[in-house]
């Protein structure tokens, strides 16, 4: 590929590749987290109208440098120097996208401003602007700079106007020119572009060529996007060491999620994306897509804690919560001087405050909230009050713990908290003069360039007005909170169950908890996955146990896009396809008191009085594509 160095004109106020990398200090966020927050939110921007669901792979493999150093013209002779035999990689990829659109022939700067393709690889600062946007591309894509060693690829498919398909591939360089081991020496700002050149125009252009394209990715053991297939690659090849955060105490003490960087990264998307994560509800309040990841090919599926987020985003984002949940909702609504109608309704918050159990810590090696969330151990005793919140892209801006969304609150264990605005509220006319329309527009402008948190705009108390409202209803609710309206959420969390492959997850009993009479209520039935084990190609087997009382039903489903599926209704929508797991064996280990038997793919249990149980089955996957689910319901 040929070079294209960044001029170097002291009048032109142009910035050189350290300040730019410095542009984005948000030293409160991982790499991972930057990363992740940046590459995920922009794909999810891009996506194809009516699709159902979003893709996105990230990829963390090696690469052998001379390959690839070869076509990097200026600076070939540096990175085998510094970087040579194989390298690390990462690659960030989604499908049922438009890809990078836009032109780069043009010479008009209002048509490139207009360009996705050239906002992306040449400009800095020029955000996505379309209404309802979550991502930057304006500083935030300095983060895929930093995470290497300067070098990022930008492949992409797109499909024109004609109807026709073109491919694009572009490098780009940033770094520090004041570095003694840098790789362009030839240059005193640290910024190149590679690609080709044509006609004697001196205009840096993309390769198009599908086999000049091909032969690059498969240095990367990447493909070519065929077929009707559009979307991007974003390539950050030579990743430097040290991108997870080191305990100081030393790696037995650290979160075993940082102990790899595709660890991090797959914590990272649960972390700032658990609304979106294959969920069915979201699609339903926004019209936006469902968000399917991977690492390493590996489907992403939400830990304890995430899930819960999630049932508390789409509680107050619904303004509803499932039958026989403890999750409490509340309107926050402003007066004046906000909306366009007075006592409008700015959003709801909900939340709970689930036991050890319910977040799969007690007799478990799991890790409190607030792990999950700063990535830092913490005594499983400490109790901290932690509210998310979220506009209409999905992505959580910030997680506030222990802080202004709560304060004053006073809560016996751990409270979840998620306020979620009604993004289309109109704003008062004032500030429709302003631009902004609605209070997604009034959010969306408040953040900063790493969308981080929210501030007011135009000398107004809009978000101000919110949070302290938001921590009113909770402070005033706990304080005068009916027992009767708090019933046990583990029903829910049963029926949620995560992903058996690779690793299970459930719930356990709960103790039994007094009425507003002062009267034991008796416990529902519950159950939960202890171990499961790989006994073949496509079989596991599952260790379980749980609490029964009278007749029950233990049954498998899997989690789609339509929300959970048992067997029958699977049949109803697939009649043609094979419903994608079943038992293949069971066997009971302590069954005292309690008759058992396998029918039409379900175990029914008939318990003579209350009591615990626990035993082992087998399951058999006819696909890995799905999410298995176990429940236990109580029948007649």
């Amino acid at each position: 590929m040929k070079i294209k160095i960044a001029a170097d004109d002291s009048q032109s106020m142009a910035q050189s590749g350290d300040s730019i990398l410095r542009s984005l200090q948000n030293t409160d966020l991982s790499y991972a987290d930057v990363v992740v927050r940046e590459s995920l939110q922009n794909s999810l921007d891009a996506t194809l109208p009516d699709t159902n669901s979003t893709i996105v792979n990230f990829d963390l493999k090696e690469f052998d440098s001379e390959e690839l150093s070869a076509y990097f013209e200026g600076i070939q002779d540096e990175l085998l120097k510094n970087h040579a035999g194989r390298q690390k990689y990462l690659a960030i990829s989604d499908k049922h996208t438009y890809g990078l659109t836009g032109d780069y022939l043009s010479n008009d700067s209002k048509v490139l401003d207009s360009s996705n393709f050239q906002k992306l690889v040449f400009s800095i600062g020029k955000n996505q602007d379309h209404d309802g946007a979550g991502g930057s591309w304006g500083m935030g894509k300095t983060s895929f700079f930093r995470i290497g060693v300067g070098i990022v690829l930008y492949y992409t498919r797109i499909k024109l106007e004609s109807g026709e398909y073109e491919e694009r591939l572009v490098a780009s360089l940033i770094e520090d020119p004041k570095k003694e081991d840098r790789l362009l020496k030839a240059s005193r700002r640290g910024i190149a572009w590679w690609g080709r050149y044509e006609d004697g125009n001196d205009k840096l252009l993309p390769i198009t060529d599908h086999e000049e394209i091909k032969n690059i990715l498969q240095i990367f053991g990447l493909q070519n996007y065929q077929d009707d297939d559009t979307g991007t690659v974003i390539l950050i090849p030579y990743l430097r060491d040290g991108l997870v955060r080191a305990d100081e105490n030393g790696s037995e003490r650290q979160v075993p999620w940082n102990r790899s960087f595709a660890d991090a990264i797959q914590m990272a998307v649960q972390r700032w994306y658990a609304p979106r994560i294959c969920n069915p509800i979201y699609s339903e309040v926004t019209g936006n897509s469902a968000l399917l990841c991977h690492v390493n090919g590996e489907n992403i599926s939400l830990d304890y804690t995430f899930q819960i987020m999630q049932d508390l985003y789409n509680a107050a984002a619904t303004g509803k919560a499932d039958k026989g949940s403890r999750i409490v909702i509340k309107e926050i609504r402003l007066a004046k001087r906000a909306f366009s109608k007075n006592d409008a309704l700015a959003g709801r918050v909900a939340f709970v405050q689930p036991t050890d159990e319910e977040l799969g810590i007690a007799g478990q090696n799991r890790f409190a909230p607030y792990s999950y969330i700063t990535s830092e151990l913490a005594d499983e005793a400490s109790l901290k009050r932690i509210l998310a919140y979220t506009r209409k892209p999905g992505m959580i801006i910030r997680y506030d713990i222990d802080g202004k969304w709560t304060y004053g609150v006073k809560c016996d264990g751990n409270l979840l908290a998620f306020f979620v605005p009604k993004s289309d509220q109109k704003m008062t006319r004032p500030l429709q003069e302003q631009g902004y329309d609605n209070l997604e527009q009034y959010l969306r402008n408040s953040e900063k360039a790493d969308h981080a948190e929210w501030f007011d705009v135009a000398n107004k108390s809009v978000v101000k007005r919110i949070t302290a409202k938001t921590a009113e209803a909770i402070r005033d609710s706990l304080r005068n909170k009916n027992e009767d309206t708090n019933v046990h959420m583990s029903d829910r969390l049963a029926r949620r169950f995560g992903s058996l492959v690779p690793k299970a997850r459930g719930e356990a009993a709960s103790v039994p908890r007094k009425n507003s009479s002062g009267k034991k209520k008796e416990k529902t039935v519950h159950i939960k996955v202890d171990d499961t084990q790989q006994v073949g190609t496509d079989k596991f087997q599952l260790s379980f146990s749980g609490y029964v009382r009278n007749k029950a039903k233990i049954s498998l489903g899997v989690l789609t896009q339509e929300g959970r599926l048992t067997a029958e209704n699977w049949a109803k929508s697939f009649d043609k396809l094979d419903f994608p797991v079943t038992v293949a064996g069971f066997s009971p280990v302590e069954f005292e008191g309690i008759e058992w038997k396998l029918q039409d793919g379900n175990i029914l249990l008939d318990a003579e009085t209350a009591g615990s149980f626990s035993g082992k089955m087998t399951v058999k996957l006819a696909s890995f594509d799905y999410r298995i689910n176990i429940a236990i319901k109580q029948i007649k």
